[in-house]
Formats: C-alpha cells, sequence, structure tokens
C-alpha cells in the first residue's frame, strides 16, 4: 500500500506513516492502561458483580467516542466490553494494547474498505 499524499516526497510520507503508527500505539496504551488497567482495578474494589465492572468501563469508553456519533459510542463500548473481558480473563493489559491497536489500525487505514 502506497501512501498518497500532496506533495510528499518519500521520506516524509514514511515519516507521515511512522508517526501515525506511533500515534496509534500511543492512543492504544493510554486508553487500554486508563479504561482497562486501572478501571479494572478501581470498580472491582467497589462492584463485587464483574458484569457491573464491564459495563460501567464499556459505557465510559463508549462515551468518550461521543463525538464520532451515536454508532461509534454504541461499537466501542462493545468493544470495551469485549476488551474488559480479557483483563479478567489474562490477568494482563498487553493484549489488549495489541488488540485496541490492531483495531484502529484497520479503521483509519481504510484496510477493509479495499478488500
Amino acid at each position: 500500500m502506497r501512501l498518497k499524499i500532496a506533495g510528499a516526497n518519500a521520506g516524509e510520507r514514511l515519516g507521515f506513516a511512522g508517526k501515525s503508527l506511533l500515534g496509534l500505539a500511543l492512543v492504544a496504551l493510554v486508553e487500554e492502561v486508563i479504561f482497562r488497567g486501572l478501571y479494572f482495578a478501581l470498580l472491582s474494589r467497589y462492584f463485587p458483580r464483574r458484569s457491573v465492572v464491564f459495563a460501567i468501563s464499556a459505557l465510559a469508553f463508549g462515551l468518550i467516542h461521543w463525538s464520532l456519533g451515536l454508532s461509534a459510542i454504541v461499537h466501542t463500548a462493545m468493544i470495551g466490553a469485549v476488551f474488559m473481558i480479557c483483563i479478567w480473563k489474562t490477568g494482563s493489559v498487553l493484549p489488549t494494547i495489541f488488540a485496541h491497536f490492531f483495531v484502529n489500525y484497520v479503521a483509519f487505514s481504510g484496510v477493509l474498505t479495499k478488500l
């Protein structure tokens, strides 16, 4: 896949791609540490039922995507719930960081629209 950036040479395109990938990685890292790692630890102290912990975390995660519309809120909340189950089952935030990066990469790269 070749990036098409108007007026950009190969080095500029590579720099843009690298910065984009770094940005996606940082978003995945920060959101997973906060919405899965931190929320799981904190909410588990106050709510003994895992389903409540998952629901609150998923709702909060969905709501931070409100600017993208109702569909984005619903989709990200569902993804957030699945990621929270992954944290619970694995005991680690690392798998969800990688999964979050992959989801964002697919969403922002347009890979699925090219299939």
